[in-house]
């Protein structure tokens, strides 16, 4: 489950450390049999280094065979994109060939999200889940998803990490055969530490 910092006895410790995001996993010790709780919290201010956020778009469009990739942070109870996006070389091409001078990645830098609203970029920073979208026209509003069949993309995930969501997407041309499968191959974790790491925690309490 997900609590908010205000609904807690320590929530302006947490505020002041930049913690609003406070999950709360059951857990079993395998060998005793006792049950527990595991606590993580997510910084709304950490955020990737510029080389880490470079290097982790770059690794994981190529990892999973995305033509493009980018990092979405919130800033007040707007998503925004911050860095530089990463395009894919052979999906340039590609877009050159069509007349394309810029992408659909590159274009998405002037677009904003209401993180409170149901966009996938808003719905991953909040519940800190991986969400898959098939075909990103039926997910995305009408002004992106129309950019996104006009720049040739397909499909997309939002994956959580520190401070943020990680946007990726296939090209209509070298689509994902096996879906959801082929996207998140490298971002499922199994275990309860694990994921609360790759969901971009900043602390981890066990109780």
């Amino acid at each position: 489950s997900e609590n908010g910092c205000a609904s807690m006895k320590r929530g302006a410790k947490a505020r002041e450390h930049g913690i609003c995001n406070i999950h709360f996993v059951p857990v079993v010790d395998e060998k005793s049999g006792k049950s527990g709780v595991l606590e993580y919290g997510v910084s709304t201010t950490a955020q990737l280094s510029r080389a880490t956020l470079d290097a982790t778009l770059k690794m994981q469009a190529e990892s999973s065979g995305a033509a493009y990739a980018v990092y979405w942070k919130k800033e007040y109870t707007t998503g925004v994109v911050v860095g530089s996006p990463y395009v894919a070389e052979w999906h340039r091409k590609e877009l050159a060939a069509k007349g394309k001078k810029l992408s659909y990645a590159e274009i998405s830098q002037a677009v904003t999200y209401d993180m409170l609203g149901e966009s996938p970029v808003a719905k991953v920073m909040r519940a800190r889940q991986a969400q898959y979208a098939p075909d990103v026209k039926k997910v995305l509003n009408s002004e992106r998803a129309k950019l996104a069949e006009e720049y040739l993309i397909g499909s997309s995930a939002f994956v959580p990490v520190l401070g943020g969501v990680i946007e990726f997407g296939a090209s209509i041309s070298r689509p994902w055969v096996n879906g959801e499968e082929d996207a998140l191959k490298q971002i499922m974790p199994n275990e309860e530490i694990t994921a609360a790491l790759r969901a971009g925690a900043t602390y981890i309490m066990y109780w």
